[in-house]
């Protein structure tokens, strides 16, 4: 892979867990509800958007336990033995949808366009994928991600002097043999 510096442009689709896969992903996924082990594709028409993103941040997280060992007159660390890893990623959205509002006000029925009026915080978390498509500025395919976890929206619905509400989205990554990412050069 070469070096080369670039603006990315990112955009990403959330499907929930336990709704109806209706075009399977490659490697073992099945039409019926989407989990942990069953990965829609890409191309389902039932992902939802969550819009273009303006900022973008990827992290992991995770801990060690250090390996001493004689070296010969003192003990020194020769190693490290990862114990635990976490994946998370956040992102902000410019674009408002029912998806968000459901992340964030937590309703026990999904949320869709023609909804009107819900109970807040009668839900819970929200689990499932998601498909993330990351462009180069010459708008070539740089990266795609598919990842199971939960996603919320986090920070609150801010607006103010008629500034454009922008969600600011996290994924906690949870552990898959599903979870996919790609690479173009």
């Amino acid at each position: 892979m070469q070096t080369t510096t670039f603006a990315p442009g990112q955009q990403a689709w959330f499907f929930r867990s336990g709704d109806n896969i209706t075009i399977p992903a490659v490697g073992g996924s099945v039409a019926g509800p989407a989990s942990i082990s069953n990965k829609p594709n890409p191309l389902d028409p039932l992902y939802l958007p969550l819009g273009s993103m303006n900022s973008w941040e990827d992290d992991m997280k995770g801990s060690d336990v250090e390996i001493w060992g004689p070296a010969p007159g003192r003990i020194q660390l020769i190693g490290l033995h990862e114990t635990k890893v976490k994946s998370m990623r956040k992102f902000t959205s410019q674009q408002m949808g029912a998806i968000a509002a459901e992340l964030f006000y937590r309703p026990l029925t999904e949320l869709t366009a023609a909804s009107t009026q819900f109970a807040s915080l009668t839900g819970t978390k929200r689990e499932g994928w998601l498909h993330v498509q990351r462009y180069d500025n010459n708008n070539n395919l740089w990266i795609t991600e598919d990842t199971f976890g939960a996603l919320r929206v986090t920070g609150g619905i801010k607006s103010k002097d008629g500034a454009i509400i922008e969600p600011e989205f996290e994924q906690i990554v949870y552990y898959s043999l599903l979870n996919t990412t790609g690479i173009n050069e």
